[in-house]
């Protein structure tokens, strides 16, 4: 797999979990790569395709990095952005927003279910998310 890094030199990164996919939709930004992927899998003698989605956090050498499998998603696109000074990535899902780091040692995942949140705003600059839930606005941050 290749990308661009932040100081837009093209980095090659061996993907191993990948090669059985093919590759339908990607992004890369700070550390953290997005992969969605279409495969063929056997259910009861019937071959049917599905959609699974990869988060990969890249160490800043680009050699070693942390994946997180989401299987059966269909058709769940790649969205996310990653904000603020501590760069936190922000996951869009169908139904619930992410909230994990960029840093390839970091585990911590904030989940905030659909339901809870029906609109949400990022920015680069700022180290939360603004949510709108109902008739409030709230921040929502990881520690």
């Amino acid at each position: 797999m290749s990308v661009f890094d932040n100081f837009g030199g093209n980095r090659t990164i061996k993907i191993p979990e990948l090669d059985d996919y093919n590759l339908v939709d990607a992004k890369y930004e700070d550390q953290v790569l997005m992969v969605k992927g279409i495969k063929n899998i056997v259910q009861n003698g019937v071959t049917q395709q599905q959609a699974d989605k990869f988060i990969f956090v890249i160490d800043k050498h680009f050699n070693n990095y942390s994946t997180r499998e989401l299987t059966g998603i269909g058709s769940e696109e790649v969205n996310f952005s990653v904000i603020g000074a501590k760069k936190i990535a922000c996951h869009i899902r169908e139904d619930s927003i992410e909230l994990f780091s960029n840093n390839i040692n970091a585990s911590d995942i904030k989940e905030i279910e659909e339901s809870d949140t029906s609109q949400f705003i990022a920015t680069k600059s700022s180290d939360f998310l603004t949510a709108i839930q109902g008739d409030s606005l709230v921040r929502i941050t990881m520690k």
